[in-house]
């Protein structure tokens, strides 16, 4: 558990790095960003579809937005975020970076802010669908598995994740296995 614990949280830490390089494409930073708003809020990849873009509200210490539906409401749920990453350097960091890509591609697609309610969207080659639609939930979990096994995995660290490890459901539990192993050391309560 130990060593499952500590190469998600670098995998994690990577996805952060790779949005804060200047070299990372819009697209790289917009699902990288999906995926880890996803990891940070518990949300479940169908409820992060269901994310209507004018319900963020961002304050510099903490990303909160509401899900007009889930799994188990349907009158949605509200979720929040710490804008504050592994690597953020004062007020900067992976969160202002995604919501400034976000900002980019919607306005790119001149579509309406109402009109987006997604978090993720769908993707053809090396760019977006457009009009932008939501990613399919196939299309997401190949994205995962090519973020996990992206250049960091040869290059930077000899326990990297394995794609074959991670799925779209694990995105929640790596929080979760995460608390669980800090309640272990004592370092937070239940």
């Amino acid at each position: 558990p130990y060593t499952t614990l500590f190469r998600s949280l670098f995998l994690i830490s990577q996805w952060e790095r790779r949005i804060l390089m200047k070299e990372c494409s819009l697209q790289e930073q917009i699902l990288l960003g999906g995926f880890l708003c996803l990891l940070w809020g518990g949300l479940r990849f169908a409820d992060g579809q269901r994310v209507s873009l004018q319900s963020l509200s961002w304050c510099i210490t903490a990303l909160r937005g509401s899900c007009y539906r889930t799994k188990t409401s349907r009158s949605g749920q509200p979720w929040a975020i710490q804008a504050r990453g592994f690597l953020s350097h004062g007020t900067w960091s992976w969160v202002a970076q995604w919501l400034m890509a976000l900002d980019i591609l919607w306005s790119r697609a001149h579509n309406a802010v109402s009109d987006a309610d997604f978090l993720l969207p769908m993707t053809k080659e090396n760019g977006f669908a457009y009009p932008l639609v939501p990613m399919p939930y196939s299309q997401a979990w190949h994205w995962l598995r090519d973020f996990c096994s992206f250049y960091w995995k040869h290059s930077v660290h000899p326990i990297s994740a394995s794609p074959s490890d991670h799925t779209l459901l694990s995105l929640t539990p790596t929080t979760l296995r995460r608390s669980l192993h800090l309640v272990q050391q004592g370092l937070v309560t239940e």
